[in-house]
């Protein structure tokens, strides 16, 4: 088990670590007594000895330098995994909306020793602490809130079922946790499932189930649907605001006059709260209200409209905006695009057929729907209600084409009683499937069943013939397969069964049955299987073999074949038997030595006893008594010795077992040695890198032959120094070098890689090889390009990753730059290379307005856990004031054409000269400096800005996944300015 961070063990800081001998003997000696205490509670006496028994163990690393840095760095590991877990645990905490003070306590308590205290989980909480849950306010809460159809299926659901709301119909309240209505929700599906009928309550169940575990994910999208049931407790109220904003995008003052008479006469409420309930819903959907929103006279027809709005409430004419032929801006109300003669009058057509989709949708009629959404996509290309409504029906259809595909394939194989279940659910689920499918599925299932009603009342007609004819039908009707028992089909004949190695192959005759009919092979251990289910029912098919993997060796196995048709099995069974596996001896290696040989091989417990015979040259034995019989009492390895070097010798073993208090021995295994004498081992091997790059010398002593081979291994290897294998296992394993032989004692070699590796040298003889000294290297890369970027205050170091590098140290001062990792003065951070692209960089929060000299160290983790680190880059961060210069980017696009607009939009809150600067483009990822990636546009003079300034460009085409960024062209000017991105800096999909 691995053991604590004395760090944390000991409550001692470790970021800065303490590093007073004295400081760490007192916490020692402090932890030594509670620890002895503890010896008297049951609970703790384990812990209480563990950690006393650690107490040698502890003041060694503590007290040695290195060793207590190392700790220090693995404790700040800890630590950060320790932080995700704390806040993985509270978010569970806060599933029902709030924290008690006593669970804020105690897990403040749990994680204490990694820097979580009270203040902290305050800060963590996206919930209140509090006793009591938060009361429920009055006005609608801020935020998103759930989408229009998703709350308008829920509402049709609902009524059909006649529940309130999802809490209701969940059986929970409102204040239930996450996983409790998750729980319950689960519940309700798989009691509608189980209830084995198709009706539409159980259907609208499920789909209302299904519905809840994808709402109540988690709190944010619980929230969604509670601030829909505040404002939208008037469904028929909802429905009409809808209707009016989908056809001029606003309520009037006479407008919400009429909707405040319905709400009144509906519902019985008073004038005050219809209008405060309106405002509310409009609030919650981003409807504008006409009091509440600015007017303009149309340029058309001189009437007043909706300042705000896309198009003149009353002639329909557009007022402003980008055309969605060639994105260009427009204003005024045109009624043509001047750039492309796009009709922009007929925009506002796109707002009924975009109604009219949503309205199919409810009906989950697709195709309706996609037609409407395609006439609005005609006139309005642009809309941002089309691209979810596109989807929603895309989902529909390929629910449609679901089960289309199910109940053709059912009807392929017959399985006309399966393809008329999900005829019902499809209907169950108002999905209107293609007629002369339905009606052939019903007609083929009513013609069945009054056949099979006809034999039920001549019984005389059941023959065999008859009910065959039936079951060619249909495959899967269950009266049939009552009938067809009636009539079992013969057994195969005969059952082979050959053992092959650990499998056994089975092969039997064909039955003389008739009409459609399959094999079912069982298997049983010690006897034989006495019906189709008396054992383990290894296959079932039409073929007429099979090959049995799954035996255990050492067991008698017995195998029946029965026929099977219709669900009737043979009377009787063709048997095989017994079979039994009997294991060879494995992993054999026979090394020579000097006048002898060294046998061994994978132990194994069953094994009772090992003969070994050994014959001298010739041909290779094939059975056991082909030589001399060695006198042997191991189990897993012989020492041969006082035969000849040069000569070869072969071996034959064969292992003895018990089954069932009877010896049985295996068939046997062989192979060859040659002895000779041993070649001793390189010794005092040096690697030394020479000046040109990824090449070495390598020298070493201890011998005296030409033939050695070179090998490399990341891994620590599994050989050890002075050990002869095989040489074909070497090459097999590891990496064979190319090597330079330049002396009897020294060669040159070139290998690239980034981390760790192991080499080691082979001298050779014959098929053996003796392996010499193991050496490792350490070579680990520094990142490239590393630059800075800070934005909304915090700072983002950002680089280029040598390939295999996972990890890196960035370690930084405000004096001078930190020459060591780990240096003493220095702020040191650890980051993956998964958390750098996370945050999209090193990310320091809230950085000083001072300047950073950062190192950034390459880290690489040795197979042994140990750290070893590069050189090191330098990086001087700038964070003193500087002058903030926003851009942001954006893209049109011609209708029919490849031409691409880029607008940059440069502004600042002081007036500013924009200086020299130029925008690149990357495909795939952001641009990191000027360098990293090609130039797309230049600003190529100063201009005087005072506001903002805007830069059009025109491209005939850009490539897929681009990202864009500016850059200044004089890099010194970054003391001055600092350059900060508005919206996204992808331009294109």
């Amino acid at each position: 088990m691995e053991r604590e961070n004395f760090y944390i063990l000991l409550e001692l800081s470790y970021d800065p670590p303490v590093t007073d001998p004295a400081q760490i003997k007192t916490a020692l000696q402090n932890k030594r007594q509670e620890w002895t205490r503890w010896q008297d509670n049951p609970s703790k006496r384990n812990i209480a000895l563990t950690n006393l028994g650690l107490i040698g163990e502890i003041e060694s690393v503590m007290l040695n330098p290195a060793q207590r840095q190392k700790e220090a760095e693995a404790a700040i590991g800890v630590r950060g995994e320790m932080r995700r877990q704390f806040e993985a645990e509270l978010r569970i905490l806060e599933g029902k909306g709030y924290l008690t003070p006593k669970e804020a306590a105690a897990i403040a308590v749990k994680y204490k020793n990694y820097g979580v205290d009270r203040a902290r989980v305050a800060d963590t909480a996206r919930v209140p602490i509090s006793e009591t849950p938060p009361a429920a306010r009055d006005e609608a809460d801020t935020g998103e809130i759930l989408d229009r159809i998703t709350a308008k299926t829920i509402h049709r659901d609902l009524g059909l079922l006649g529940y309130a709301d999802l809490y209701a119909f969940l059986e929970e309240p409102q204040n239930s946790s996450i996983k409790k209505l998750c729980d319950a929700a689960e519940s309700k599906r798989r009691a509608a499932a189980g209830a084995g009928t198709k009706s539409s309550a159980a259907t609208i169940t499920q789909e209302l189930s299904g519905i809840c575990l994808r709402m109540f994910t988690d709190f944010d999208s619980k929230q969604k649907y509670d601030r829909y049931l505040k404002v939208g407790r008037y469904p028929e109220l909802c429905d009409l605001i809808d209707q009016e904003n989908n056809r001029v995008k606003f309520l009037s003052p006479d407008i919400l006059l009429r909707l405040c008479n319905f709400a009144v006469e509906k519902y019985h409420i008073s004038v005050l709260d219809a209008e405060d309930t309106i405002r509310r819903y409009c609030a919650a959907y981003d409807i504008p209200i006409d009091s509440q929103s600015r007017q303009m006279n149309c340029p058309a027809c001189g009437n007043k409209t909706d300042r705000d709005g896309a198009v003149c409430t009353v002639c329909a004419q557009p007022l402003r905006g980008e055309c969605p032929g060639c994105g260009s801006h427009f204003e005024e109300g045109p009624s043509v695009c001047p750039e492309c003669g796009f009709a922009l009058a007929d925009m506002v057509k796109a707002l009924r057929y975009i109604g009219d989709g949503e309205n199919a949708l409810i009906e989950n009629n697709w195709s309706t729907a996609q037609r409407s959404l395609q006439y609005a996509r005609k006139y309005w290309p642009g809309h941002p209600r089309l691209a979810p409504l596109e989807k929603r029906a895309v989902l529909l259809e390929e629910r449609y084409a679901h089960y289309v595909d199910t109940i053709a394939d059912c009807v392929k194989h017959n399985q006309y009683y399966a393809a008329l279940d999900m005829v019902n659910e499809a209907a169950a689920r108002r999905i209107q499937l293609p007629l002369a499918t339905v009606a052939h599925v019903e007609k083929v299932v009513a013609e069945l069943e009054r056949s099979i009603g006809e034999l039920h009342e001549h019984p005389e007609n059941q023959s065999f013939e008859a009910i065959m004819q039936l079951a060619e039908t249909v495959s899967d009707s269950i009266e049939l397969s009552h009938l067809m028992r009636r009539h079992p089909p013969e057994a195969p004949e005969k059952l082979l069964a050959t053992p092959h190695e650990r499998h056994v192959r089975l092969t039997w005759s064909v039955s003389t049955a008739t009409g459609l009919k399959d094999y079912v092979v069982v298997r049983k251990q010690s006897e034989s299987p006495l019906t189709a289910y008396d054992g383990d029912i290894l296959y079932e098919g039409k073929a007429n073999s099979f090959l049995d993997k799954t035996c255990t060796p050492l067991v008698d196995y017995y195998y029946s074949i029965y026929t099977r048709r219709g669900g009737a099995y043979s009377a009787t069974a063709a048997m095989a038997g017994p079979v039994l596996i009997v294991p060879e001896i494995e992993e054999l290696r026979i090394l020579p030595t000097d006048q002898g040989a060294q046998l061994s091989w994978a132990y194994n417990p069953d094994i009772k006893e090992v003969t070994i015979w050994r014959k001298l040259g010739g041909e290779r034995p094939t059975a056991q008594g082909d030589g001399i019989r060695l006198e042997n009492t191991r189990l897993d390895g012989y020492t041969d010795s006082r035969i000849k070097n040069g000569v070869e010798y072969w071996y034959f073993l064969v292992a003895t077992f018990l089954v069932g208090g009877r010896p049985v021995m295996s068939r046997g295994v062989c192979d060859s040695v040659i002895p000779h004498k041993l070649l001793a081992p390189i010794e005092n091997l040096h690697v030394v890198r020479t000046d040109n790059e990824d090449e070495y010398v390598v020298s070493w002593q201890g011998s005296q032959y030409s033939d050695v081979l070179l090998f490399a291994s990341h891994r620590k290897p599994a050989v050890k120094t002075g050990e002869m294998t095989p040489l074909r296992e070497l090459i097999e394993q590891y990496r064979k070098l190319d090597i330079d032989v330049k002396q009897r004692e020294s060669a040159r070699f070139r290998y690239s890689w980034n981390g760790g590796v192991y080499i080691f040298p082979v001298v050779i003889t014959g098929n053996f090889a003796t392996v010499g000294e193991i050496k490792y290297l350490a070579n680990v890369q520094d990142v490239q390009s590393a630059t800075y970027d800070i934005v909304e205050g915090d700072l983002f170091l950002n680089m280029k990753w040598p390939p295999g590098l996972t990890e890196v140290l960035v370690s930084y001062r405000f004096d001078r730059f930190p020459k060591v990792p780990g240096e003493n003065g220095a702020t040191m951070i650890r980051y993956s290379r998964e958390q750098y692209d996370y945050d999209a960089g090193v990310l320091i929060k809230d950085p000083e307005p001072a300047v950073y000299y950062v190192t950034i160290f390459s880290a690489f983790v040795t197979p042994e856990a140990e750290r070893v680190y590069s050189t090191g880059v330098n990086l001087t961060v700038n964070n003193m004031a500087q002058q903030e210069i926003m851009f942001r980017f954006s893209r049109t696009k011609k209708l029919f054409s490849q031409v691409s607009v880029i607008t940059a939009t440069i502004s600042s809150d002081e007036a500013f000269t924009m200086p020299r600067a130029v925008i690149i483009g990357k495909v795939g990822r952001l641009p990191l400096n000027k360098s990293d990636g090609i130039p797309l546009f230049e600003i190529d003079r100063e201009t005087k800005v005072k506001g903002s300034v805007v830069y059009e460009y025109r491209a005939s085409s850009l490539p897929d996944n681009l990202y864009i960024r500016l850059f200044l062209q004089d890099e010194n000017l970054y003391e001055n300015f600092r350059l900060l991105p508005l919206g996204g800096l992808k331009i294109t999909n």
